[in-house]
């Protein structure tokens, strides 16, 4: 029996991959018997296909299973030749497939988070043989110029464009007729066929925030990433957009008034949160709980309110977006997202449509889930 905790820092991929190498060690599944497909197990477990995916092939490589092409994926006996692996389409010998990858501004900032090491991690791992994956940073000002040199590169072979929301900057990357796919980009009306990878956003923003108030938070605040932290000047992404609009159903739901005052533009940066919370500790009683649309800035507002003299989660809950905070103190409550299957869905999807130009548009949304930790408590009572 396959059990996960989605509670527990080692992701999901590896909570598969060590209960099956337990069944098989156990005998449950025997030598030369075929387990069930990936899709069976991904829907048995609430995974995607890409998290089960991961685990069969380090499974694989590890000798445990053998995968036969049109068979589906058998235990190997021990001794007993392993079958070659499949080489995708992509990775087909002779060939060199050149992809490149935009991403907003010069550089990752490593300080800001492992959010996009990690996307970038499942990328690679994806790509195996034969597939480069190139960066090529974005400036906004800059985008027409970038989209002229993309399509000039004749042997360059597609386009992963992660974390872009501004609409114009997108259509002239979506203009240069590469195939492309988006990475938790805004989402373009745009007549050519893409594809779309992003994770349930709104969703997310609605568990945190029920989180909170099934707990009995009602005085809580809420960190939105945009463009300013000045509310006259701020503007939303359309990830951002979607947590926030998840965090005002979660209020609605219930029949609770949220205070427009209460969801605050933040820039999306550790160093931005942490000087914004401050601000608002030093303006009055805190509120008994505090948002963030990403984990980045909630370990920027833990840092805040530890220097302010509060006490987390006795004085002030603090719950982030994204899986970041696996050392912080006291364990930071977020919401789960799948990085490194959703950062390989971008490739396979952009790999099928390098090979059939006539696919339709493609949208592949990773589901979410929320995870209490040692950040998160109920409300003192005065």
């Amino acid at each position: 029996m396959i059990s996960l905790r989605r509670d527990d820092p080692m992701p999901l991929y590896l909570q598969v991959k060590e209960s099956l190498k337990r069944e098989i060690l156990a005998g449950r599944f025997l030598a030369d018997q075929p387990i069930p497909d990936e899709r069976s197990l991904a829907d048995e477990l609430g995974l995607s296909r890409m998290t089960v995916r991961r685990a069969l092939v380090e499974l694989t490589e590890e000798g445990l299973l053998q995968r036969i092409s049109g068979r589906g994926t058998f235990v190997r006996r021990p001794g007993a030749e392993p079958t070659p692996p499949e080489l995708p389409p992509m990775a087909a010998p002779g060939a060199a497939i050149k992809v490149g990858l935009v991403i907003r501004g010069e550089r990752i900032d490593a300080r800001d988070g492992l959010f996009y090491a990690r996307v970038l991690q499942g990328m690679h791992l994806e790509c195996g043989a034969g597939v480069s994956l190139g960066m090529r940073p974005l400036l906004e000002k800059h985008a027409d110029d970038l989209a002229l040199r993309l399509t000039q590169e004749a042997d360059l072979s597609g386009v992963i464009v992660i974390g872009i929301t501004d609409r114009p900057t997108l259509y002239a990357l979506l203009g240069t007729g590469k195939p492309t796919v988006l990475y938790d980009c805004a989402m373009p009306s745009h007549p050519a066929a893409f594809d779309f990878v992003t994770h349930a956003n709104e969703e997310g923003g609605y568990l945190a925030a029920s989180a909170l108030l099934d707990l009995g938070h009602r005085d809580a605040a809420f960190f939105v990433h945009a463009s300013s932290d000045d509310p006259r000047n701020a503007v939303l992404g359309e990830i951002a957009a979607d947590r926030k609009a998840g965090f005002e159903r979660a209020f609605r739901s219930r029949g609770i008034d949220l205070a427009p005052e209460r969801l605050m533009p933040v820039p999306p940066s550790g160093r931005q949160a942490y000087e914004n919370a401050a601000r608002l500790f030093r303006a009055g009683p805190p509120p008994t709980a505090l948002a963030c649309t990403t984990d980045e800035m909630a370990l920027g507002a833990l840092a805040a309110a530890k220097d302010a003299g509060l006490r987390v989660p006795e004085d002030i809950s603090i719950v982030g977006f994204g899986e970041m905070g696996y050392f912080s103190s006291p364990g930071l409550s977020t919401v789960h997202m799948e990085l490194e299957p959703s950062g390989a869905a971008a490739v396979r999807l952009l790999r099928e449509r390098i090979a059939r130009p006539e696919l339709p548009a493609r949208r592949e949304v990773f589901p979410v889930a929320f995870v209490g930790r040692e950040s998160l408590a109920a409300p003192r009572t005065t």
